[in-house]
């Protein structure tokens, strides 16, 4: 499991009889998405995983477990545009993205992309509670410009801090006036590798 989505320093800030509604970007092959359905317990978990391999391997592990048919899985990339993007398929499933590694060899694949606005309006979505992100950097174009981002109390992600964690990849400097635009202020953090990389918690108001 991804220990960032339950940080015990990120969890006590959290007001869990407001988290019902949460999305989870870049799901992987679906263990975050069972701990955290299993440790939110929210009404429903929207998990998306935009590389189809992952996303097959996400339905086939989740099918283990009583869900009680709340979260709902998607093989989509959450970004900036509806339609087909590339996609960039590292050797290490953790390291894929919208975002080309800039230094490891990838596979270029085409993903279907879905904006947050978009698909919230399809599945008539009111509002987010809380998303948990962990998509290589492109949350900035995953939140840029959506106005259902103006509902979302929480956001637990990752970034770098330091233009030489991953070079051409958007660090905290670019993306916190983007949740600060959002209404979300940078509330708790968690730095590793010697301030390279940080872990992030970001709340309303």
């Amino acid at each position: 499991m991804n220990p960032i989505y339950t940080y015990s320093k990120f969890v006590e800030k959290l007001d869990f009889t407001d988290l019902r509604i949460i999305f989870e970007l870049g799901s992987g092959r679906g263990v975050n998405t069972q701990n955290s359905f299993k440790f939110y317990e929210p009404d429903a978990l929207y998990a998306f995983e935009a590389d189809p391999v992952n996303y097959a391997k996400m339905v086939e592990y989740l099918k283990h477990f009583d869900l009680g048919g709340r979260v709902k899985g998607y093989n989509l990339a959450v970004g900036s545009i509806n339609g087909q993007i590339n996609f960039w398929r590292h050797s290490d499933f953790r390291s894929s993205g919208i975002i080309k590694h800039p230094t490891d060899p990838c596979e270029m694949i085409k993903v279907n992309s879905v904006t947050l606005d978009m698909f919230c309006s399809q599945f008539k979505i009111p509002k987010i509670d809380l998303i948990l992100s962990d998509i290589q950097g492109a949350e900035i174009l995953a939140f840029l410009n959506q106005r259902i981002m103006l509902t979302v109390q929480y956001v637990i992600c990752s970034c770098g801090l330091k233009p030489e964690w991953k070079p051409k990849f958007p660090i905290m400097s670019d993306l916190e006036p983007v949740m600060n635009a959002c209404g979300l202020k940078k509330v708790e953090e968690f730095i590793v590798l010697d301030g390279m990389l940080g872990h992030f918690l970001f709340a309303r108001g």
